[in-house]
């Protein structure tokens, strides 16, 4: 909903669930939220972030595995596209992060809480959208 109606309202972007990460023929891998622009034109789609989410309860493991998920996701597509960057996000529960995908790096960026510190795999780095939800949309309008 959060999506759809509040923050990719305008008609260039497609919001859809469980997509491929590329648009090859065949492919078997999804991802839980894919949101997509299209140029000017309407004859071209690009990805412009994808989402992989894990419940709130999410083990340490599980945290490991929606972030690899949304690495794989981006890497996948960089592979088909030659992007350097792509925009990814992830959550347990109702608590998220934004991330930056850069050809040059062995790991997603944090975007969203930002810092020195990576904090790969820490459940302590997410933030909770009823705290923080001002700052996370404020990232999602900076991706726009």
């Amino acid at each position: 909903y959060l999506f759809n109606h509040v923050i990719f309202t305008d008609e260039k972007f497609i919001v859809s669930s469980q997509q491929p990460p590329t648009h090859q023929p065949g492919e078997l891998r999804r991802v839980d939220l894919v949101v997509e622009r299209m140029n000017s034109t309407a004859t071209t789609v690009g990805t412009l972030l994808f989402l992989e989410a894990k419940r709130a309860s999410a083990s340490f493991s599980k945290i490991a595995e929606v972030e690899y998920q949304a690495f794989t996701a981006t890497c996948a597509y960089h592979v088909e596209t030659g992007l350097e960057y792509i925009w990814a996000m992830t959550c347990v529960g109702s608590a998220a992060r934004l991330w930056i995908f850069s050809s040059k790096s062995e790991f997603l960026i944090p975007f969203v809480p930002s810092g020195r510190s990576l904090g790969l795999l820490e459940k302590s780095k997410y933030l909770e959208i009823s705290t923080h939800g001002r700052e996370i949309l404020d990232g999602l309008e900076y991706i726009k």
